[in-house]
């Protein structure tokens, strides 16, 4: 098939006021008059929290890891187009999500290992739809993500995670477990290499079984982990990849099963657990008696546009999937359940918006035409973490608490911080989520903490006042001041208003809100716009062979070359056609190409079949917004279908509404298609 046009409320984080002279120590009152620096003020009727440094949690598996992202589900495929068209644009977005001390700061790039199956809101492709085809990374946006991304931080650490498997190597499992695992194993060593060989990838952890199991596959898990320390024809000492298991949803299988099977526990390095916060027993046991960690490795962003919620809710950044309530997932995550690292799903929304689950993002990009972006709330209440706590920091566990009901989401809440600190420097920080209507007010006391007399510096994050831009408040420094010396400590006490995220911090950073405001027009895609895929050989090189501008919510399609010219083609078939993820059907073959904003145009394409099978055909529409009103096919819209020996379809949405059939209809030929 090839197309050849288409033209279709007051400040929520206050020291409270400033101490009477004569209350802090001659040297602090010195260096308060020689910084200039407000004290602060202690009121007993506020709840009180004591930061004891005697209760730092310095377990082998509860090593501070940050936030990461889990680029999957096609989520990232129009990446590549800002890359090619708007790199400004694209190297912007990626700084937001990956620079130290800039925008999200995000220190961890989980991979889809694709395999050209529908894995929520479209496919990934696969590396090798083949046993003997040599694995090309460079298909999706995923491997060249965390190579940008480790670009720009050099310390960012890298995962990869299968949801399906190409039919190759089930097809193996057919004859036997052993030659199952000899080819699952092929295939992971094949993107391993091919990662490194093609953009220097060094991948520090592996999620070795599939996205989210029903249950534990440990044979594979311990095979898996035994081959990698015993590879001989390694580009890197892969003995050092960590292994992550079993990013399940809800259970803790693989706890109960490490705690049985001692092969299975030493295999395994960190227990991944998807949308919930609260680890079992079992999980608790492995992280303090074996220093096994654990992660919240999927887990969901920001589900709301800040600038439109604001009209509704007076926020923008609170309610049920707002940035709060993920922020209050990431503070409950390690008070519940030990979990040292959240990884969002997906950091980047750079596909179409009818995909399923759309918006969730830190920064939704739909328009790689234009460069234009938008950066949300995610990224400013990220910052409140990854600004102030670095990686390898250790929690202070008399200073962190999370509760509230828990289905998806953290409601009904009563109390949520986490406090962190710097075993080498002293220097700590605390989180304080507030996803109420009502304000929350604390008085912290500092216990056998080296800092304790140290200036704070509060940063908060909230809706708007009055007749201010929805983001007016995001990510602000609202004070510095100095803990006050009581009898034997230090202390001082904050406010947190409804709806606002609060960090205090003796560490002495800045930043500047305004680098996520994206200076490209939001202009539609040209209705005139039509290609015929003629592109340049490097290219499409550097990109699998993906066309411009388009995103795959079944099979993979691809720029192949037929009889001297380049045409867009569907690359699965019954020969190749993988095993789907546990938990979502592939629909039939299908891409995306164009903008919601269209409303009145026609289009056009010309194609035509590869063979005369009754099974292949050519389908064509307009008007189509998303994937999921008919699982199965993903119809929706308008299109038509035409089969080889001429008979035709028209349909409206997944009902076929009249048909027919072409006389004499030639399928070898060129034909085309105006609708």
């Amino acid at each position: 098939m090839k197309f050849t046009k288409i033209a279709a409320a007051a400040i929520s984080a206050v020291i409270l006021s400033v101490m009477a002279a004569g209350c802090a120590e001659n040297k602090e009152d010195s260096r308060k008059a020689e910084e200039n620096i407000p004290s602060a003020s202690v009121n007993s009727d506020y709840q009180a929290i004591t930061i004891d440094g005697n209760t730092v949690n310095m377990d082998d598996g509860t090593v501070y890891r940050g936030l990461g992202a889990v680029s999957a589900n096609n989520s990232s495929r129009l990446l590549l187009d800002y890359k090619a068209e708007n790199p400004d644009a694209y190297w912007e977005i990626m700084k937001l999500l990956f620079q130290p001390d800039y925008g999200a700061g995000l220190t961890h790039v989980k991979i889809e290992f694709g395999t050209d199956v529908n894995s929520s809101s479209g496919t990934e492709p696969s590396i090798m739809r083949a046993e003997d085809e040599p694995a090309d990374v460079t298909r999706g946006a995923g491997f060249q993500f965390a190579a940008d991304a480790l670009s720009i931080n050099p310390d960012i650490t890298v995962d990869l995670l299968r949801w399906g498997e190409p039919k190759w190597v089930t097809d193996a499992f057919a004859n036997n477990q052993k030659s199952g695992f000899e080819a699952r194993y092929k295939w992971y060593k094949a993107a391993i290499d091919s990662a490194y060989d093609t953009y220097g990838i060094k991948f520090t952890h592996i999620s070795a079984d599939g996205n989210e199991p029903a249950e534990v596959d440990a044979d594979w898990i311990i095979y898996f982990s035994d081959r990698l320390k015993h590879e001989e024809d390694s580009r890197y000492d892969y003995g050092k990849i960590k292994i992550v298991a079993s990013d399940e949803v809800g259970s803790w299988n693989i706890a109960d099963a490490m705690m049985e099977n001692e092969s299975l526990r030493d295999a395994v390095d960190i227990l991944g657990e998807h949308y919930n916060t609260h680890a079992s027993d079992a999980a608790k046991t492995l992280n303090h008696d074996y220093g096994k960690e654990i992660w919240y490795t999927e887990g969901i962003s920001p589900a709301v546009v800040a600038k439109l919620a604001v009209t509704s809710s007076g926020s923008g950044i609170n309610g049920t999937n707002g940035a709060l309530d993920v922020c209050n997932r990431i503070i409950n995550g390690y008070y519940n359940g030990r979990m040292t690292m959240y990884e969002y799903q997906p950091a980047v929304a750079a596909y179409y918006s009818g995909a399923k689950f759309f918006p969730k993002s830190l920064i939704s990009a739909q328009n790689p035409w234009s460069g234009y972006y938008e950066a949300d709330c995610g990224i400013w209440t990220s910052a409140h973490f990854t600004h102030f706590m670095e990686n390898g920091w250790r929690f202070v566990d008399s200073a962190c608490y999370g509760d509230g009901a828990e289905n998806h989401s953290i409601s009904d809440t009563t109390n949520n911080y986490m406090t962190a600190t710097d075993p080498e420097t002293g220097d700590y920080s605390i989180v304080n989520c507030n996803d109420s209507d009502a304000a929350r007010n604390y008085t912290f006391t500092l216990k056998n903490m080296e800092k304790a007399a140290v200036p704070i510096s509060i940063w908060e994050t909230r809706g708007p006042d009055e007749g201010q831009d929805y983001d007016a408040n995001y990510f602000q420094n609202i004070g510095t001041y100095l803990p006050v010396k009581t009898e034997n400590d230090y202390a001082y006490s904050i406010e947190v208003k409804p709806y606002s995220i609060v960090t205090v911090t003796t560490l002495d950073k800045t930043a500047d809100t305004s680098i996520s405001r994206c200076n490209y027009e939001n202009t539609p895609l040209n209705a005139n716009y039509s290609d015929n895929f003629e592109y340049e050989d490097s290219f499409l090189l550097s990109r699998g062979n993906a066309p411009r501008y388009t995103t795959d919510y079944g099979g993979a399609f691809e720029v192949a070359e037929v009889d001297g010219n380049k045409v867009l083609m569907q690359m699965i078939n019954a020969d190749n056609k993988p095993t789907d993820w546990r938990l979502r059907g592939t629909p039939n073959p299908v891409t995306s190409l164009g903008d919601d904003r269209w409303s009145n145009y026609s289009a056009e394409i010309d194609f035509q079949f590869a063979d005369t099978s009754q099974e292949n055909y050519v389908s064509f529409g307009v008007r189509y917004l998303t994937a999921e009103l008919d699982a199965g096919t993903a119809q929706n819209g308008y299109s038509i279908q035409i089969y080889p020996n001429g008979i035709w379809e028209l349909y409206k949405n997944a009902q076929a509404a009249v048909c027919g059939t072409i006389k004499g209809f030639d399928s070898s030929t060129w034909h085309t298609i105006i609708s």
